[in-house]
This record gives C-alpha cells, sequence and structure tokens, in this order.
C-alpha cells in the first residue's frame, strides 16, 4: 500500500513538472491552457446530491474553466451524484461524472471545454455549424445580452429579412444578466456559431453555454419570427449563485424540447 501511494505521489510529482516546463516555455495559448488544466491540474472535488449537469458546472466554476455543453440529455438529469475526490485532475472529475452515461466527449477547443456527445450530427445538421460572415458587439454588453446579440445574427443569417415582409423584430424574453460581467466590443469575421459562442463565455472565462434541444432538433430554431424564443436554441449560463440554481434555470426548457414532437 505505501508502495502505491509512493508510486502515485511520484507520478504527480512528474505530471506538475512537466506541465510547468511546458508553460515555462511559453506555450500557453488558451486552447493549451484548457487542455492543461484539465490534464495538470490536481484538484480536489466534491459534489452531494447533484444531477450531472450542476456537477459539470461546479467543477468549471471552481477550476474557472468556460464549457460549451452541446448535449444534455435531461435522462441523465434524474439521478444525483456524489463524489468526493482528492488528488485527481480535472479529466479525472470528467469521467466521474460523465463516465456513468453512454456517449459522452469531451476536448479542450477554443480555450473552452467543449463537452457533446457521439449523437450530435455534424454540418447543416446542425446550426451551430452555421458559419457567420460577421458576428459583432458594437459596445460593451452583459453576457446574457451578447449571447442574444448572437441568437439575433443568427436568425437573419437563416430567415434574410426580404422572406419575412413586414417583420421588424421579434417577441421574446431574456435575464438581462450580471452587469459585473460585461464584454465587448468584439468583432469576428467568418465564424460558426460555436466558435463565437466560444468566445463568449472564454472572454467571459466564468460561465458555460449549454444548448437545450435533442440532436434530432440541432437543424432548425425551436421556434421562427415573429414569436422567436431568444434562448430557446442554447442558453448561457453564469458562474454565480450555487448548484441546483443552474439547472433549475434550465431543466423546464431542456425538459419541453426534448418531449415535444
Amino acid at each position: 500500500m505505501l508502495t502505491l501511494l509512493k508510486t502515485k505521489i511520484g507520478l504527480l510529482g512528474l505530471i506538475g513538472a512537466l506541465c510547468g516546463a511546458y508553460l515555462a516555455a511559453g506555450n500557453e495559448t488558451p486552447e493549451k491552457l484548457a487542455d492543461l488544466t484539465l490534464r495538470c491540474d490536481i484538484v480536489s472535488y466534491t459534489a452531494k446530491d447533484e444531477n450531472m449537469l450542476d456537477a459539470l458546472l461546479a467543477l468549471g466554476a471552481q477550476e474557472h474553466l468556460p464549457m460549451g455543453i452541446e448535449y444534455v440529455n435531461p435522462k441523465d438529469l434524474e439521478t444525483p451524484l456524489n463524489l468526493k475526490l482528492s488528488n485527481a485532475t480535472a479529466e479525472d472529475v470528467l469521467k466521474a461524472i460523465l463516465g456513468q452515461h453512454k456517449g459522452y466527449e469531451w476536448k479542450a477547443q477554443e480555450g473552452v471545454l467543449a463537452i457533446t456527445h457521439k449523437s450530435v450530427p455534424m454540418g447543416k445538421a446542425n446550426l451551430l455549424n452555421t458559419l457567420l460572415p460577421e458576428f459583432f458587439l458594437a459596445r460593451r454588453e452583459t453576457l446574457q445580452m451578447a449571447s442574444f446579440s448572437l441568437r439575433m445574427q443568427l436568425e437573419r443569417e437563416l430567415y434574410p429579412i426580404t422572406e419575412r415582409p413586414g417583420i421588424t423584430g421579434v417577441v421574446g424574453s431574456l435575464p438581462v444578466g450580471s452587469f459585473k460581467n460585461q464584454i465587448g466590443p468584439l468583432k469576428m469575421h467568418r465564424v460558426t456559431v460555436r466558435q463565437a459562442l466560444d468566445e463568449l463565455v472564454r472572454k467571459s472565462g466564468e460561465a458555460a453555454w449549454v444548448v437545450l434541444v435533442p440532436p434530432a432538433k440541432l437543424g432548425e430554431l425551436p421556434t421562427r419570427w415573429p414569436h422567436t424564443r431568444v434562448d430557446d436554441f442554447w442558453r448561457v449560463i453564469e458562474y454565480e449563485g450555487k448548484p441546483g440554481d443552474w439547472s433549475n434555470i434550465i431543466t423546464p426548457a431542456l425538459r419541453a424540447n426534448w418531449r415535444d414532437p
């Protein structure tokens, strides 16, 4: 037992030394930093009667990891998790949280922890792959308002104003968000919706975006003009409050979207 403990401590020390050397070499791009956080940082983590989504977001908040969560099956939220890990990496925690459900995958992407599923479609069957000629924020905005701006720019790309005469806006509501968490001005050229979302939560550093529709519905917006619900396709969650608050915000929409034919 003592030999095993010494071996584990030695491996942790070696990992820490290698990661420290990598950072010292000046290779700390956002994506590489996110990957290093997953593989190198040694963490302690506890989840008590939390569902899968809250457990993930709690890890993001604890380790200051922005996330993009492209798949959440509401059935996977029904089983409470009780975890206590020490001397573990963030990747170990991810395995403990997601390993109980089949098909989930994750990687560091654009400085963001990207969580997806094998059933998520590629190409045009997924609106997150929609290429926007430009995404811009003209001024500083709350993260929620920035997400709303992206949603509207996606809508204009999919349904040009020439296809909807007489329509000058949309009907809907959305949270204003924390004024402590503002980003912008921002201008991006030829980016996918996913890349724009990643940039928003990466700039914030303390947030995640979560898709609310099942894979079969990723190819179109849940509702169309003029009665668009502006946060029905994805929603941004800021790492404020506590676990339980986060999933409660989106679970009703998540269940409704997965239940609707």
